[in-house]
């Protein structure tokens, strides 16, 4: 039961930068046609 905690910290460590770049790219799409 102590991998519930792990996976979720793991998946927000990795969705964040994710979800980050993601978002990033999007503005930088949208400026570029823009």
């Amino acid at each position: 039961m102590d991998r519930s905690p792990a996976l979720a910290q793991r998946f927000q460590v990795t969705a964040v930068p994710t979800l980050v770049l993601f978002d990033t790219g999007a503005e930088e799409t949208i400026a570029g046609r823009g």
